[in-house]
């Protein structure tokens, strides 16, 4: 493949070593060094694959290709592995090519590379099912985490994502507020909070003795300070209140202001939040926005 002889598609294709499914790839295979019996010229490779594969993450730059590996879906497509290494920019990558049954070029995907713009992928999983599984493993505040997307190549002619699981690194979990719409025309009932994540709602309980709260806290990046809390408290004077479940030592105090309450931990709730957290907090009532009126058409005399 060095460009010295005349190729056609099918010498290109079948110079790829055959692999068998199922296979993993890691980052960690970008660093190892190739053999060079596998490379591939740029003047070859240009003959079958178009630049724009690569010129994502290369730019103008031939960065030297290695053919890593093929695998075929019956008689239908077939998939090359392409390995990719240069030095200016220093950048390694692996790519999928997936070529008709009569080996012409019809899609390809980059699948990992050390490239500062592209690092959060770490690992790829091909199935027998030729369905593409790209994992971003990542730690953070709670631990180690995992962020996934998989891919599978469809008649269209590209590689299509047909599921996406996880939060990626940074992405904020949605929360969803379980009592926001219920009725809010108690006194102390309303919305009050910090910001969107952090924050009390509270609305009307069965009778004016009792209402029914939902707590979200997070102390942002870099702290495993989240949690959520849902339950229903017992008014014990016109502006107290306490949350306590049998099932559970917590206990939760309210105290309303006319538009805050303070909510205090009265006994201890590890069990509803991480170590070294609490429910303690103050919270200021936000105010409701008010609905835009209806413009009433002027009736022309």
């Amino acid at each position: 493949m060095t460009g010295d002889e005349e190729i056609t598609a099918r010498d290109f294709v079948e110079f790829f070593d055959e692999v068998k499914l199922p296979i993993t790839l890691t980052d960690s295979i970008l660093e190892k060094k190739n053999n060079d019996s596998s490379l591939i010229s740029n003047a070859v490779f240009k003959q079958f694959v178009p630049d724009s594969i690569i010129q994502g993450v290369y730019g103008k730059a031939e960065p030297k290709i290695y053919a890593y590996g093929r695998f075929r879906n019956k008689e239908e497509e077939t998939y090359l592995l392409i390995k990719t290494r240069s030095s200016k920019p220093a950048v390694n990558a692996m790519y999928v090519l997936a070529f008709s049954p009569k080996d012409s070029f019809s899609a390809g995907k980059l699948l990992l590379t050390d490239a500062k713009k592209n690092d959060e992928i770490n690992l790829v999983g091909i199935d027998k099912g030729y369905a593409f599984t790209l994992v971003d493993q990542y730690k953070d505040a709670g631990g180690i985490n995992e962020f996934s997307e998989v891919y599978v190549y469809n008649n269209a002619g590209f590689f299509m994502m047909i599921m996406k699981n996880g939060l990626q690194k940074g992405e904020l979990k949605e929360i969803i507020n379980p009592i926001d719409s219920l009725p809010s025309t108690h006194k102390h009932s309303g919305n009050y909070g910090k910001n969107e994540r952090n924050f009390i709602t509270i609305r009307d309980g069965k009778t004016e003795k009792d209402f029914i709260f939902f707590i979200n806290f997070d102390k942002g990046e870099g702290s495993d300070c989240q949690s959520e809390l849902k339950g229903e408290a017992v008014f014990v004077t016109k502006d107290s209140a306490v949350y306590h479940e049998k099932s559970d030592p917590c206990t939760l105090g309210f105290k309303f202001g006319a538009n805050s309450v303070r909510i205090s931990e009265q006994v201890i709730c590890g069990n509803q939040r991480p170590t070294g957290c609490t429910f303690d907090a103050s919270y200021t009532r936000v105010k409701e926005k008010k609905k835009p009126e209806e413009k009433k058409d002027k009736k022309k005399k």
